[in-house]
């Protein structure tokens, strides 16, 4: 019977929007990693489902699954700042556009 080693997968949790809710580690027992795939049967601590997850997504410890969290949100925030900085830009323009119409309807906005 192989033996279970107690590892770490960074899960996320949605609202009904899509909006993160907690981003945190979870444990699993991992209990064999296939040699081709790296897929590792996992299992819930209380039993609850065995699955396959790739090998990858686990850490050794709590501590470095948090430091992965962290990593992971910092990336996700820089992501969406800059999307807003784009969109930012968008509306400027969609605004000044709107602006050049209504001031000269009969002149080309360029």
């Amino acid at each position: 019977m192989p033996k279970e080693r107690l590892m770490y997968r960074a899960v996320v949790d949605y609202d009904n929007n899509g909006c993160i809710v907690s981003w945190k580690p979870k444990p699993y027992l991992v209990l064999t990693v296939g040699k081709a795939t790296q897929l590792a049967t996992v299992k819930e601590p209380n039993n609850e489902s065995i699955g396959y997850i790739h090998i990858d997504d686990f850490f050794e410890t709590e501590e470095d699954c948090w430091d992965a969290v962290n990593l992971d949100l910092a990336s996700e925030i820089m992501d969406k700042e800059s999307e807003i900085e784009s969109l930012q830009r968008e509306l400027q323009a969609l605004k000044d556009y709107q602006s050049c119409l209504t001031e000269k309807r009969n002149q080309t906005c360029t």
